[in-house]
């Protein structure tokens, strides 16, 4: 059974999330069953698992729930169509104070509310197209800086990529070495890590020299006079067949449909 019912020492109902997820647990049987045997069912087990004060509590917040669930369901309905996410949110949030009350609210939704707001900020922030990419790292990073300690090494790890991207352009731009970059590799990821990035490196500058180096050959193929159509694209299929592999050909020349359609 998901959700906690935790109290005092007095016996008095402590409320938190824990609730919440127990109410939900509960009503995921709607369907089965009809709401007033969820509900009763649900009286039940705060009955049976609580002090008749904590008890009495639960079962109150418990019928503001319910009521608070048929009011979420028209504001989330009204804005379905719409992209306003933080103006559903700021409607959802005075609405559970309207109903349960700001200390009951707070505890709650105060977390999943937090939550929330960030998301929607940060694709505020993603989506923002006049922001260069290493701002938004910044306010990515600034965001982050006031989630909950696991939450915030859980979104280290996954904007780990992109930080690492945008500092090392940093450090390229201000004019710092390929050994100044090494170091910076290491310190973030560890020295295995930074051996396989600057493999990785190495691999994309011979790419980029070899295309550079194909395009620029074709190019000049394909401006001889001399040659005849069909000779200009024989000539241009052995060039492509000795610059690259098989699937190497495949990335090329889908390249150069690419340059082609001007995308």
């Amino acid at each position: 059974m998901d959700g906690a019912l935790p109290i005092t020492d007095a016996g008095e109902l402590i409320v938190t999330p824990g609730l919440r997820r127990f109410f939900d647990y509960h009503l995921t049987a709607l369907g089965e069953l009809s709401d007033e045997e969820i509900e009763r069912r649900i009286r039940a087990t705060l009955v049976a698992e609580l002090p008749p004060a904590a008890a009495a509590r639960a079962i109150e917040i418990l019928d503001a729930y319910m009521h608070y669930r048929e009011l979420a369901r028209e504001v989330v309905d009204v804005r379905a169509e719409t992209d306003e996410l933080d103006a559903r949110l700021a409607q959802l949030i005075a609405l559970r104070r309207d109903v349960f009350g700001a200390a009951v609210a707070a505890a709650l939704f105060g977390e999943e509310e937090r939550q929330l707001a960030a998301a929607i900020e940060r694709r505020r922030i993603m989506s923002d197209q006049t922001l260069p990419a290493l701002r938004k790292e910044d306010l990515l990073a600034e965001l982050d800086r006031d989630l909950p300690a696991d939450e915030r090494a859980m979104r280290r790890a996954e904007t780990l990529p992109g930080r690492l991207l945008a500092q090392e352009q940093r450090m390229r731009a201000a004019g710092r070495s390929a050994a100044d970059v090494e170091a910076f590799r290491q310190q973030l990821v560890g020295q295995e890590a930074a051996q396989r990035l600057a493999e990785l490196d190495r691999q994309r500058t011979d790419w980029s020299r070899r295309v550079t180096t194909f395009f620029a050959a074709k190019e000049a193929l394909e401006a001889d006079r001399l040659l005849g159509a069909q000779q200009r694209r024989e000539s241009i299929r052995r060039l492509l067949e000795a610059s690259f592999s098989a699937a190497e050909r495949l990335r090329v020349e889908a390249a150069a449909r690419a340059a082609a359609s001007g995308s």
